[in-house]
């Protein structure tokens, strides 16, 4: 059985490896500029649709700021 999409919906981008791109804005946006996570996903959301809050929150406490 084939399901379709709804037309709406955010593309998920589970599993899909971070671009160098989308690390130097999560760097950018925590890093530098200091802004508390609810801006930090919103902003990120506009340019690269489909990472939940969860995801870049875990993103950036396993893989970034550690750095």
């Amino acid at each position: 059985m084939e399901y379709s999409r709804v037309p709406n919906e955010k593309a998920s981008r589970k599993g899909t490896p971070w671009s160098t791109n989308e690390v130097n804005l999560l760097v950018e946006l925590r890093r530098d500029r200091k802004l508390p996570w609810s801006e930090v996903t919103k902003l990120f959301s506009d340019r690269y649709p489909g990472r939940s809050k969860g995801s870049i929150q875990v993103y950036w406490s396993t893989k970034v700021k550690r750095d």
